[in-house]
């Protein structure tokens, strides 16, 4: 092999011996990675012209020796790349073509030409102006269309090929040129590559065959463009194209055969052109644009009898006489449809009778068999046998239509050709009795056994409820009607199930949906009844589950109820609270806003009634007032029946402002606070008998827990109720072990992380009500919690309504000034930055490494290192004393603290870590603003000072910790809070905000939120709302626990 550079240029040349032993002298050119010449001297080359397996083999064997040295590659540096360099000389043609030939821009017209040859359809052109030339070459003229090539066709037609200079009818057809040719390359090319073809030139053509998709493009466009003027067969102008938006007036005729038993289908010459989704039918000089429905019905038949017309102006099919019923049954009806279809023979002797489809169901030796039969005359077909082509007259839509319904219903088949399943699989044979047998008899005939039709299915029983109160318990009677007792469990369970059927003892079957069982089983359900009480029907529960039992009562729209008049009276005193008899204590009345006086009705009717309640107001609403109203109210009716002071147990920082509240309001309501030393408080306690409300902490409480064990109060209540949610503290096994005869809980989050904890505050107030524990955990807090199980959720609303008053501020005030919410975030930068994000990506390694089994124990650890996290957004400085960097939020904090100053508002500032608080003080002192600080540390009677001063002072600003000042305190003076990091308790925020935004306020309030941008406190907000583990469906706004959190949720904390 011989290699030679000539600038540019790369000549190659080389022996070879052939496969018969003959040495050939052969050669190639490459220029720019492209072979542009090749000769050999073998006959092959001499033969196509084109490139020999010689030159091939030649070329990859050059190409195999150069691999690496980047010598077919331009010089980097030396040449532009040959694609850019292409691209430029493309634009800049197309630019000169415009000004260099104006004169033919616009003007020149391909002028197609549709030939059909040997039953193959080919495409030629003439190419020009006014005169025209022959297209000899439609590959040359492509290349040239790509390269922008200036080509002479003759004397008079010598141009730049670019678009422009086309008529837009002619462009269109320039563009389909161009496509078929690149799908040709691309065919070549993929041929090439297992043929050793590569580099193979472009065959020079005059025409080119088009394929039949091809030619359903080249037809549109002609449908599109008609003033293209293709011709078809000829270049007469009398045989222009015409395309027809229509249906092709097809004749077809059927005669009997001259010489053979049987009929000829004769049909008028046409070409069928089936492209992907079009069909045109040619006929003389006319294509018909067929409609979807022809194309659909029409189009296979089209095509297998234009193979066998071809060039003829007509064709003849033969049908054997023993095939007519098959033809009349499949081909007639279509042809009679969409053709001239003409004959003289009778087809009504050949026309399949119409199809009876018999379906035969049948119970026997523990199976269901469904047999499917089609008739048609006297001839009848099993329709699970295989189909044979003398079969093909029956009607497959029919019997198809039979077949498919009865196997949705009988998964096998025997070897007899019958459908089945077992009789034991319930749920078929419930479908079948209940949808199936009627969807069969739209099908056909259905012919049901006796052993069959003796199962059946039938409606649950009318069944009812008698409610009565006897002894302090309520009575309750399940009346089943005709239904046994002994039956019921099996029923429920099955209700239970969510089954929409139960199969009795005797086979038959009960149908479930929208029958009285939905209310018995809520009632068995609910009120935990024993097995032993469903066997009798008798049923004795406690009297505070009379609500309970009239809510569920009262949604039965399937029940016969029978109530005792007592019955109806106790449910009566508690649906009509509002216009109860219990007055109003007249220097009171003046004061209560209605929705109070209603509050306080409701405890008085509980109180009459002997039971205990929430009163879960939102945050504001006046509950101690309402509660003291109710005391008031008593103390003035007290006699030996009621015997004995109410016991109020609080938090230690609350006693001092519930002395305050009495003071104000009930100043005749002799009351004592438990303070002082444990002497002072045992002292006060022996003479406990002559006040009326005593008042301690619950701290206090559970240190003093065996003095009170010889106490009696008539009434115990406890506010902020939440601090018993734990029912293993021993604060809530002190409260719980008072004795009193009537009980009342106040708090505006019953629910702050856990469903226990509402528990734990019913178990305060009605023990039992709600079960142990261990049972409420099983029957409600799992489900509701993990598995959102609404019919659990809504049996828990129903228990615990009656004895649970909550009304919002947005419900009752509406008086009430508005409050607005606004997000403040702040970039973290810097140095602070880098912090934040080196112990964010240190902590988010080390909970990936923790093994999800022993995430609890390491926990802790997580949250100490959330909680650096929260620390490093707040100040860098409450972890690092030589910190000297900048703190986005406290500047952010510090810009908005002086706009608001400046303009006379009040703030109260929240947050968690009491250090921050401090830096907060400091950087305040420097800027000479004055501000009071309330943190855990501040002393009881401290705090009522420190919250009488704010309001009564121009110090602008109160500095609070969210633990120590989030509840009980009344600081309506302020008009602004700031809540400068967020917690994880939405509940706890919200408590802090209505300090300020509560009775009292004649502000609007605004609340300000400072946020870390792209932090975990960002992500905090939104795990408040993913994560929550209760919701308003149950009592309160959606909470959510941390210890809960699992290990995707601290990750994604990170990410």
């Amino acid at each position: 092999m011989l290699a030679e550079d000539f600038g540019d240029e790369h000549h190659i040349s080389a022996s070879i011996i052939g496969d018969s032993g003959t040495e050939y002298d052969m050669g190639i050119l490459i220029e720019d990675d492209h072979i542009i010449e090749h000769w050999c001297d073998c006959p092959a080359a001499d033969e196509f012209g084109d490139m020999c397996k010689h030159c091939v083999a030649l070329a990859l064997e050059y190409m195999e020796k150069q691999r690496g040295l980047a010598f077919l590659l331009p010089k980097r540096g030396t040449r532009t790349d040959a694609a850019l360099k292409e691209l430029m000389y493309s634009c800049s043609m197309e630019q000169q073509a415009r000004y260099m030939q104006a004169e033919v821009t616009g003007s020149i017209e391909l002028e197609p030409f549709l030939l059909n040859r040997y039953g193959r359809w080919e495409v030629e052109f003439r190419i020009g102006s006014d005169r025209k030339y022959v297209l000899k070459d439609i590959y040359a003229f492509v290349n040239a269309m790509e390269q922008k090539e200036k080509v002479e066709y003759g004397k008079f037609l010598a141009f730049i090929h670019e678009r422009s200079a086309f008529t837009a009818e002619s462009g269109k057809i320039a563009d389909f040129l161009i496509q078929c040719v690149e799908t040709r390359r691309n065919v070549t090319y993929a041929q090439s590559r297992s043929t050793y073809l590569y580099g193979w030139g472009e065959a020079k053509a005059r025409s080119m065959v088009l394929t039949e998709q091809e030619l359903t493009q080249f037809l549109d466009l002609c449908a599109e463009t008609p003033e293209s003027g293709c011709r078809i067969n000829s270049a007469s102008k009398k045989d222009l194209l015409k395309i027809q938006q229509q249906d092709p007036p097809l004749r077809i005729t059927l005669k009997t055969a001259k010489n053979a038993a049987g009929y000829d289908l004769e049909i008028s010459g046409f070409s069928a052109i089936r492209g992907k989704d079009r069909l045109y039918i040619l006929r003389q000089d006319t294509a018909y644009r067929c409609s979807e429905e022809f194309t659909k019905e029409m189009g296979e038949f089209c095509a297998c009898v234009s193979e066998g017309i071809r060039d003829k102006s007509a064709a003849s099919y033969f049908i054997a006489e023993k095939d007519m019923n098959v033809f009349c049954a499949s081909l007639y009806p279509r042809l009679a449809r969409h053709t001239d279809f003409r004959t003289k023979e009778d087809l009504s002797l050949f026309m399949p009778e119409p199809c009876a489809i018999h379906i035969y169901l049948d119970k026997s030796d523990e199976k269901v068999t469904c047999r499917l039969e089609s008739a048609y005359g006297g001839k009848r077909h099993n329709l699970m046998d295989d189909l044979e082509t003398k079969d093909l007259y029956r009607d497959m839509l029919t019997e198809g239509r039979a077949k498919q319904t009865a196997q949705a219903y009988f998964p096998e088949l025997d070897v007899k050709g019958n459908l089945w399943f077992a009789e034991s699989q319930d749920d078929l044979m419930y479908q079948l009795i209940s949808t199936g047998v009627s969807q069969l008899a739209e099908t056909g005939e259905v012919y049901v056994s006796d052993a069959l039709s003796q199962v059946s299915i039938r409606k649950v029983p009318a069944a009812g409820v008698s409610v009565d109160l006897k002894g302090g318990l309520l009575d309750l009677q399940i009346l089943s009607g005709t239904l046994p007792y002994e039956e019921l469990e099996a029923l429920l369970a099955s209700y239970r199930l969510r089954r929409k059927y139960h199969r009795l003892k005797d086979g038959d079957f009960l149908m479930l949906e929208g029958s009285a069982l939905e209310t018995i089983s809520e009632l068995t359900e609910g009120l935990e009844l024993p097995a032993k009480a469903l066997k009798t029907g008798k049923i004795q529960v406690p009297r505070y589950r009379s609500f309970y039992v009239d809510q569920v009562l009262k949604e039965s729209s399937n029940m016969n109820i029978q109530r005792s008049s007592s019955y109806k009276e106790l449910v009566r005193s508690m649906k009509a609270v509002e216009d109860s008899d219990f007055e109003v204590p007249e220097h009171l009345s003046g004061i209560l806003r209605r929705y109070q006086k209603d509050g306080y009705r409701w405890l008085m009717t509980l109180e009459a009634l002997g039971f205990g309640g929430i009163l879960a107001d939102d945050m504001g609403l006046g509950k101690s007032l309402q509660l003291l109203t109710f005391l008031y109210a008593h103390t003035r009716q007290k006699s030996a029946e009621n015997p004995g002071p109410s016991l109020l147990v609080c938090p230690a920082s609350l006693v001092y402002n519930w002395q305050g509240e009495v003071e104000k309001f009930v100043p005749h309501l002799k009351t004592l606070l438990i303070t002082g030393t444990a002497a002072e408080r045992r002292k006060k306690l022996e003479t406990c008998g002559n006040y009326d409300l005593l008042v301690t902490s619950y701290d206090l409480l559970k240190r003093d827990v065996e003095i009170y064990e010889d106490l009696d109060f008539y009434c115990q209540i406890l506010d902020e109720a939440q601090n018993i949610k734990n029912h293993t503290t021993k604060a809530a096994k002190a409260v719980k072990g008072i004795k009193a005869q009537v009980r009342f809980a106040l708090t505006g989050t019953p629910i702050e992380n856990r469903l226990s904890e509402l528990w734990s505050i019913f178990d305060f107030l009605m023990p039992g009500i709600l079960g142990s524990y261990k049972s409420f955990r099983d029957k409600y807090e799992l489900p509701i919690v993990q598995r959102e199980d609404e019919v659990t959720a809504k049996r828990l609303q129903r228990m615990i309504r009656p004895f649970l008053l909550r009304r919002l501020k947005s419900d009752v005030l509406k008086e009430l000034p508005d409050k607005s919410e606004t997000v403040i975030y702040s970039k973290l930068e810097g140095e602070q930055q880098d912090l934040y994000s080196a112990n964010a990506q240190k902590l988010l390694e080390s909970i990936k490494n923790t093994d999800p089994q022993a995430l609890g124990t390491e926990k802790i650890k997580i949250l100490a290192g959330l909680t650096r996290l929260r620390q490093l957004c707040c100040d860098p400085h409450l972890l690092y004393e030589d910190y000297k960097g900048g703190a986005a939020k406290l500047e952010a904090c510090m810009e908005l603290i002086r706009t608001a100053v400046s303009s006379g508002h009040k703030i109260l500032l929240f947050s968690q870590f009491t250090s921050m608080l401090d830096l907060i003080q400091s950087r305040l002192v420097k800027e000479k603003i004055e501000s009071h600080m309330l943190t855990g540390a501040t002393s009881k009677e401290k705090r009522a000072d420190l919250v009488k001063a704010f309001h009564e002072d121009d110090v602008p600003i109160f500095l609070i910790s969210l633990k120590a000042g989030g509840t009980g305190l009344n600081l309506t003076a302020a008009s602004i809070v700031i809540h400068f990091d967020p917690w994880w308790n939405l509940a706890a925020q919200n408590q802090a905000t209505d300090r300020a935004h509560r009775i009292g306020q004649d502000k609007e309030v605004t609340v300000y939120k400072l946020i870390a941008k792209s932090t975990i406190e960002e992500k905090i907000q939104k795990l408040q709302d993913t994560k929550a583990q209760l919701s308003e469906k149950i009592i309160a706004q959606g909470t959510m626990s941390v210890s809960q959190l699992t290990q995707e949720d601290f990750m994604e904390l990170l990410r």
